[in-house]
């Protein structure tokens, strides 16, 4: 069953790349309605998250019917075949592998398959990763000579029932490069929450 599955979602997702082709933008429409800001779970009950505005309309010249038919059907697909299933076996640590065993010869017509950028091939310098990463203004001295992330700033903010919260704290050492398995497998369950 779960080759027939896989084989679904990898040609849907094919099938999806594939057709989305580049809409051209048009004029703006005169349309007197104005968009206004509501939270995410008046828009989407089934999203219990109040602090995300989103829009409450898509204006007329942006609505398209076919692509929200599609992803209507493609999200009760998601419920009703889903595309992973309990006992399989866990992804390979090796990046390089995981590509590999999920990139069939589909996606690779349509784009290249993903390279492992240099500055994650072991032994991965944390340091360098860190100041020159979208997190490196949150790196700051701690009081043991050593570096860490402070996020527990990001707390409050909501988050889903089963996903942990991003306001976390984790020690970092630059002086100590780690392979980027040590990183997945040891530094990011180490975050001590709050």
């Amino acid at each position: 069953m779960w080759k027939l599955r896989r084989t679904f979602w990898n040609w849907l997702s094919i099938l999806k790349f594939r057709a989305n082709k580049p809409r051209p933008v048009p004029e703006p429409t005169q349309d007197r309605r104005r968009i206004v800001a509501i939270p995410l779970e008046k828009r989407y009950p089934s999203i219990p998250i109040s602090r995300i505005p989103v829009a409450d309309h898509a204006p007329p010249d942006e609505s398209m019917r076919a692509r929200l038919l599609f992803c209507k059907v493609q999200a009760w697909l998601y419920r009703r075949f889903p595309p992973t299933q309990p006992g399989l076996p866990e992804i390979d640590r090796d990046p390089r592998a995981a590509v590999a065993g999920a990139y069939t010869v589909g996606h690779r017509k349509c784009l290249p398959a993903p390279v492992l950028p240099e500055e994650y091939e072991d032994p991965v310098d944390l340091g360098q990763l860190a100041v020159a990463g979208p997190y490196a203004c949150y790196l700051q001295g701690a009081a043991d000579g050593e570096f860490e992330w402070d996020l527990r700033f990001l707390d409050g903010y909501e988050h889903h029932g089963g996903l942990r919260s991003l306001g976390a704290r984790s020690p970092s050492s630059p002086e100590t490069p780690q392979p980027a398995s040590w990183l997945a497998r040891e530094a990011v369950p180490r975050l001590s929450m709050g």
